[in-house]
């Protein structure tokens, strides 16, 4: 379970997980989405599939 107080592997917490039925509204989705928009890195002229698996 990662070496995290609230629990996780590969040292995500278990709190930022998608849970059925999140799909694309889930927390990670959201997280990626973030931080590709931080980074610049989103696609300017079109739609941006972002699943998480």
């Amino acid at each position: 379970m990662g070496n995290l107080l609230c629990g996780g592997a590969a040292y995500v917490c278990q709190h930022f997980y998608d849970s059925a039925p999140s799909g694309s509204f889930g927390t990670m989705t959201y997280i990626t989405r973030a931080i590709a928009t931080l980074l610049n890195c989103l696609p300017k002229d079109s739609d941006l599939e972002c699943s998480i698996s």
